[in-house]
């Protein structure tokens, strides 16, 4: 996919229990099986551990307080 290739949350949300169900397969294979880059699915993975299982998605009102 084209970088900047906006997905919804839900794809997002979708993708990282997706990986977990599949552990038995490379980081790599999973997210080519999503159409999606490696690099993507670990972000998203690491936003889903760090936001109790939601991955904010630009533009969907999740901004951090100051």
């Amino acid at each position: 996919m084209a970088k900047g290739t906006k997905y919804s949350q839900q794809f997002k949300e979708d993708a990282v229990p997706y990986r977990m169900d599949h552990s038995e397969l490379p980081l790599r294979k999973a997210a080519e099986n999503l159409g999606i880059s490696e690099s993507a699915l670990k972000t998203w993975m690491k936003a889903s551990k760090e936001n109790g299982g939601s991955v904010p998605t630009r533009g969907s009102g999740n901004y951090a307080e100051v």
